[in-house]
């Protein structure tokens, strides 16, 4: 897997861990363009180094979590040995260990 798609990958799971239904949901949490989320979303835009600190920062995630591909299998519950959770705009996300 590319890092483009791991990163178009994790954005897809932060709009579900964020609840946001569509594209114009996303881009209002992550605080870009409709147009460029929906975009990004697709595989239509460059999604660089810039874009991607950008969101994380935005949404007050660590640096390189749009980076970090999730091992395939269940992910560890909020609260969990391994997992931990963290705020974002009022949202709470589950981070997986490294």
């Amino acid at each position: 897997m590319s890092l483009k798609e791991i990163r178009i990958s994790r954005l897809k799971q932060l709009q579900a861990e964020l609840g946001a239904s569509g594209p114009v949901a996303l881009a209002k949490a992550i605080g870009r363009k409709t147009n460029q989320t929906s975009d990004l979303l697709h595989g239509r835009a460059s999604f660089g180094e810039k874009v991607a600190r950008s969101i994380e920062e935005h949404v007050g995630l660590p640096p390189g979590w749009l980076d970090r591909q999730v091992p395939p299998g269940p992910r560890p519950a909020p609260g969990s040995a391994g997992a931990r959770t963290q705020r974002a705009r009022g949202v709470v996300i589950t981070v997986a260990p490294r």
